[in-house]
């Protein structure tokens, strides 16, 4: 009897001893993988280190911003100045607006050289020329050239097609007159450089110029310095 109450006393101090283990225990901060502590009864609190500013340091920012958009607003916007090219693009040449800019009125040539039975026709050829009917005189002329080929039907037949803006014709028969020392030669040259800019065929147009200008006293010495001038720009 005595052995069963010393039995459950002591039983009784081991609980009691137990409860107390756990108690304290729970009470103590736990060390996690991480390094930090955790205390689970009291857990810690986040502790600022930086103070408040004072309310006159506050009161300055303030005012120094509301100075600053004050200041921004009241500066006047400045254009940032437009640098110039040093090396523009040249300008394009309209070469077909130049050439009209430098044809003169066309005047036709109204001598008769050749047999005295070519006259009519030829004197025909004219009159639809100057009434500015230019495709029956070029067919009139082109009859009276396979028939008595010379250089005055030649040139007139040119002229024609210059001005039917049928260049390359005009072309062929400029330079024949040319080849042939016709007396109307200077003016033939100028129309063949007006022709090969209207085809805009400019080196050869160029080469002409440039032969014009050779010759002090040509008649269009001044003009196709003027027109070099103008490819130059």
């Amino acid at each position: 009897m005595r052995n069963v109450e010393t039995f459950c006393v002591y039983t009784n101090f081991l609980i009691r001893w137990t409860r107390l283990q756990q108690k304290q225990i729970l009470a103590m901060p736990i060390m996690l993988g991480n390094g930090f502590i955790d205390d689970r009864t009291n857990p810690p609190t986040e502790i600022s280190t930086q103070e408040d500013p004072p309310k006159e340091e506050i009161a300055t920012n303030e005012t120094s911003k509301n100075e600053l958009e004050e200041i921004i607003k009241e500066t006047p916007k400045t254009e940032t100045p437009k640098v110039e090219n040093p090396h523009p693009k040249k300008q394009e040449i309209n070469y077909i607006a130049l050439a009209d800019n430098y044809t003169d009125p066309i005047r036709f040539e109204n001598n008769i050289r050749g047999a005295a039975n070519e006259a009519n026709t030829y004197k025909e050829a004219l009159g639809y020329l100057v009434k500015k009917e230019y495709d029956l005189g070029i067919t009139k002329l082109s009859e009276l050239l396979n028939i008595a080929p010379n250089d005055n039907i030649r040139y007139n037949l040119a002229l024609a097609y210059f001005q039917e803006k049928k260049f390359d014709q005009a072309i062929l028969l400029f330079t024949e007159v040319i080849q042939n020392e016709y007396f109307h030669i200077d003016q033939a040259q100028w129309l063949l450089v007006l022709s090969y800019f209207q085809i805009e065929s400019i080196e050869k147009a160029k080469e002409i110029l440039l032969e014009i200008n050779k010759d002090g006293d040509h008649p269009k010495y001044e003009k196709a310095l003027a027109l070099r001038k103008e490819l130059n720009r």
